[in-house]
């Protein structure tokens, strides 16, 4: 359903890649939200584009994006068939938008991506992006700013899912002797068909939201720009990309309605 929600923007993309020269390939480890909007700008600039799905229901329509599909679902043994393998190895970038899973292996790993590219070898990329969030630097900050340096895990314990985060950008981070890793900490993402208006969240996560003093977003289309401009002028690190005017989830409800 998510992919459908893109194609009308990436319909017209699809006409400007047509005309347009050039361009890199980009390998998406995960394509959703996020990596369908960042396709859809590159593809309009001449780039191919390859991306993983976790079901073969699911390549009809990736294909219909202008995504060449591949499967990858490393929670039931699905890795990476042959075709991919060399796609990935010769892709100019690198997405992943994968989120981490329980600790798997001898080592306690969490972020299958990270593993997989860490036994991978050579590659052609020159580009190598994770997409994070700023739930790493906990929720107990007291309406402070942080930044790119503030300590992760705030001043008291973070919840589960934050935690994993930790972990996964510290595995990718690992790989930065080896591959030009660049990590972004993005806040809420919202766009078309996810805001507040369309949201069917459940009342356990209202209630956990509305209690949070401040909440930081990006619009989807802001972080595809901010990947975009990093693919052409990679520096590695780690960025927020966050909008600059934070707010309680009812303030955002009450503005919208």
């Amino acid at each position: 359903a998510m992919v459908g929600r893109m194609r009308a923007r990436v319909a017209a993309s699809n006409a400007a890649a047509s005309s347009s020269s050039g361009g890199g390939t980009l390998f998406c480890f995960g394509t959703g939200y996020t990596a369908l909007a960042l396709a859809s700008a590159l593809r309009a600039r001449g780039w191919a584009v390859h991306g993983t799905s976790r079901a073969r229901t699911k390549e009809t329509a990736l294909r219909e994006c202008g995504v060449i599909p591949h499967l990858f679902d490393p929670s039931r043994g699905q890795g990476l068939g042959d075709d991919a393998i060399r796609a990935l190895r010769s892709s100019s970038a690198v997405l992943s938008t994968v989120p981490p899973c329980e600790a798997r292996g001898a080592h306690g790993l969490v972020d299958p991506v990270a593993t997989l590219l860490r036994g991978l070898g050579q590659t052609s990329s020159r580009w190598v992006g994770y997409v994070s969030t700023t739930s790493v630097y906990g929720d107990d900050w007291g309406g402070d700013w942080v930044t790119e340096e503030t300590p992760l895990g705030g001043r008291g314990p973070v919840a589960e899912r934050a935690a994993l985060r930790i972990r996964a950008e510290r595995e990718w981070l690992s790989l930065a002797g080896a591959l030009p890793i660049h990590v972004f900490r993005s806040g809420g993402i919202y766009g078309p068909l996810r805001n507040v208006l369309e949201s069917r969240a459940t009342e356990e996560n209202a209630r956990r939201r509305r209690a949070q003093r401040f909440v930081s977003r990006c619009h989807v289309y802001d972080l595809a720009a901010v990947l975009s401009r990093s693919i052409e002028a990679p520096g590695g690190g780690i960025y927020n990309v966050v909008d600059d005017c934070p707010a309680p989830r009812d303030v955002v409800e009450r503005f919208v309605r």
